[in-house]
């Protein structure tokens, strides 16, 4: 049997990764994928990214953070008026200061989705939606009809992160859908009104 250590919403936190690949590795885990966020709000994106170099993940996936280091990047400073641009920019140019090269490269061109194939199962592994590395979509009490979104196509299951919050559903047409919370950072936003998964997605821009 094939065992596979999912990793999402590291967000920096070496810490919390160190101990989580530790015990990855006495549970004989023969495989890691990871689901976003590696890196961003923790002091050290870098020691994560060595940490994970260490285990030779087979996935790596964009999460709204990678993401917004794209956006900083493309962007004109300039015109940043928004409190999360201006976070997003701060954040960006610490963790520049202290990744690597390599490491900033790779982040920078991360696919939106990653298809993996265990057995006769066909699994794919996102941040968010299969176009959509941000918003809350997936919030544990969205709608069916987002869900059913998350699982668009040939797949039979989906892997997504970004709430931070563990979950097992499934779509309508009866593909598994699961996130493994967060290694990193232990919050989240939970709705206050019924029709929060319906309000318009948030991104940094």
């Amino acid at each position: 049997m094939v065992k596979i250590a999912v990793l999402s919403d590291v967000h920096g936190n070496a810490t919390a990764l160190e101990a989580v690949l530790a015990d990855a590795q006495k549970q004989h885990v023969d495989e890691y994928w990871t689901v976003g966020d590696m890196t961003v709000r923790g002091p050290e994106s870098e020691r994560c990214l060595t940490l994970l170099d260490r285990v030779h993940p087979t996935a790596y996936v964009l999460g709204n953070h990678e993401e917004n280091y794209q956006k900083v990047m493309a962007a004109n400073p300039n015109t940043f008026t928004k409190p999360k641009q201006i976070m997003a920019t701060v954040l960006t140019a610490f963790d520049r200061r202290q990744l690597s090269s390599t490491h900033f490269e790779r982040l920078l061109n991360l696919p939106m989705t990653v298809i993996k194939h265990v057995g006769p199962l066909t699994i794919r592994l996102q941040h968010v939606l299969p176009t959509v590395a941000s918003g809350h979509a997936l919030a544990p009490t969205a709608s069916q009809a987002n869900f059913d979104q998350a699982a668009e196509g040939d797949v039979d299951i989906v892997i997504y992160a970004h709430t931070h919050q563990p979950i097992m559903r499934y779509a309508t047409t009866g593909q598994l859908i699961l996130n493994a919370g967060t290694v990193g950072q232990l919050v989240f936003r939970l709705p206050l009104i019924p029709t929060y998964a319906n309000h318009e997605q948030t991104t940094c821009f």
